[in-house]
């Protein structure tokens, strides 16, 4: 009975070891972006699918953003500090070749877009600071 309680408290123990790491690997992961973190006239575009991403301006002669790799995210400044933004999507078998992924239109205030979804069935999601 000594084992078993003893082998019990090693499980809980390390049940809740998981629990708190897990806990810190998902803080920043989760952090809040903001005005500070991103930057009035900017957005950080966030590649959380599975494909990287561009943003393209047509206001701008349709100026293009260099490409966020699939994961990661990049803080761009807004050509003229408003106006349509078109998020691309990159296939992963064909670099060369986009697909769009949608588009809205940006006020100059801080923006976080994340591109999701996969190349078949892609999303975007912006939120305005």
């Amino acid at each position: 009975m000594r084992i078993r309680s003893k082998v019990r408290g090693i499980a809980l123990a390390a049940g809740g070891a998981a629990v708190l790491a897990g806990m810190a690997i998902a803080a920043p992961g989760t952090a809040l972006a903001s005005t500070d973190t991103i930057g009035s006239g900017n957005i950080e575009l966030c590649a959380n699918g599975n494909y990287g991403a561009v943003l393209q301006f047509p206001q701008d002669n349709f100026f293009e953003t260099t490409l966020t790799p699939q994961g990661t995210c990049q803080v761009v400044g807004v050509p003229g500090g408003a106006g349509e933004v078109v998020i691309l999507g990159f296939f992963n078998t064909h670099p060369d070749q986009a697909f769009e992924v949608g588009d809205t239109t940006t006020t100059g205030n801080a923006e976080l877009c994340r591109a999701e979804g996969t190349t078949t069935d892609p999303s975007f999601n912006c939120t305005v600071f």
